[in-house]
């Protein structure tokens, strides 16, 4: 009897975990939508995709590192202003209302979003989702401000996204984000388009709307504008304020409001005017992936380091650094097995042994937060107990 109730009780903890990694995991998605994002299809030319084998020292030999990591398909998108949704392994859209903070009763039922079964992306936005399908083609669903505080019902989802309106006539796009306030897309020419709000410079097309929420509003890119002339963009990010996205030949580059995720090695200051086109950051041409958050960036290089620049009160970074923000990358410790790496309300980053580690305080005597942070890992890698 003893051994079979430490069975469930065990059984019970693993599950109380995965509960656990799938909120911080959804926390992450949560803030901004800001690091979810599309592969290039397979048709793509070869400038516009590139690979090197992994560094001796990765763990294990199956781990393939990239030097540029492919974009990834988003297949799950939280929103704070509105529907959460996600596309199933067989290529159905579905959609649901978490009424968390909402008076409401009617609970988190997903419906269907119409029969097809050919969705490869999602995000969502204020006032909007948008979802790329598998032939290139990009659709998009609108509402209005404040329905979802009154209509949140499975019956009222399944009307507002049965049907959906496609974005121009194209039929290459590869890799789509969304901010709150913005959509950025890349097509398989390597080409760069945004389109929505610009109050912060973040579309890149060298305007900015006039300030006031009218005036936003009115003045906002209804169609997609393509950014620049280069053909070599590779992987794209976004917050609120601002736009981050990669080259394929490994820089890093930033635009929107100049704020203490950009890295440029400028401090924020109200007086400083938006960067109203992109803006390399630095001169390493190393970089694989970058995850902007409204405050502070994380990133990753092709010898699997991991930075990190931005807000950073008490090394809230874990940069081994007491600055209250950091105005260029720094690294984080030592280690070269990162592969991947997430930023928003909660940090999250993943080794090559497949185990997820994120960030705490550190806590002194009495519980309270002291200098420092400390990774603690939240998912141990195959066939290990945490």
């Amino acid at each position: 009897m003893k051994k079979t109730s430490n069975t469930a009780l065990k059984k019970h903890l693993h599950i109380s975990l995965l509960c656990c990694v799938l909120l911080v995991i959804t926390l992450l998605i949560t803030a901004c939508n800001e690091y979810v994002e599309t592969p290039l299809p397979e048709d793509i030319t070869s400038e516009h995709q590139f690979s090197i084998e992994p560094a001796p020292e990765y763990p294990p030999e199956s781990v393939s590192i990239p030097k540029l990591l492919a974009p990834q398909h988003n297949t799950l998108c939280v929103s704070s202003e509105g529907p959460s949704l996600a596309i199933m392994l067989d290529g159905t859209l579905w959609v649901w209302e978490d009424n968390t903070y909402s008076q409401l009763d009617t609970g988190s039922v997903p419906v269907q979003v119409g029969i097809d079964a050919d969705w490869v992306s999602v995000a969502s936005g204020w006032l909007f989702t948008i979802a790329l399908k598998d032939d290139g083609t990009l659709w998009t669903w609108e509402w209005e401000y404040g329905e979802f505080a009154e209509k949140a019902e499975p019956s009222y989802l399944k009307q507002l996204y049965s049907n959906p309106v496609q974005v121009g006539t194209s039929a290459n796009w590869a890799s789509i984000v969304a901010s709150q306030w913005h959509i950025v897309a890349i097509k398989t020419d390597g080409t760069l388009w945004a389109w929505g709000l610009n109050c912060d410079g973040q579309l890149g097309n060298g305007d900015i709307a006039e300030v006031g929420l009218r005036h936003i509003l009115e003045n906002r890119i209804l169609e997609p504008i393509q950014i620049g002339t280069d053909t070599d963009w590779a992987r794209v990010s976004a917050n609120r304020s601002g736009t981050m996205a990669l080259k394929t030949d490994g820089t890093l580059w930033a635009w929107g409001r100049v704020a203490s995720w950009f890295g440029d090695g400028r401090a924020w200051s109200r007086y400083t005017p938006p960067q109203t086109t992109p803006l390399q950051i630095g001169t390493d041409t190393d970089w694989v992936a970058a995850s902007a958050g409204n405050a502070n960036t994380f990133a990753l290089k092709s010898d699997g380091s991991l930075w990190a620049w931005g807000n950073n009160p008490r090394d809230w970074l874990g940069v081994d650094s007491l600055d209250e923000i950091i105005v260029t990358p720094m690294q984080i410790g030592t280690d070269t097995d990162w592969i991947n790496a997430a930023t928003g309300f909660n940090r999250a980053a993943l080794r090559a042994d497949g185990s997820l580690w994120s960030w705490d305080l550190e806590r002194d005597e009495n519980g309270y937060p002291a200098n420092g942070v400390r990774l603690i890992m939240i998912i141990a890698p195959v066939g290990e107990d945490l």
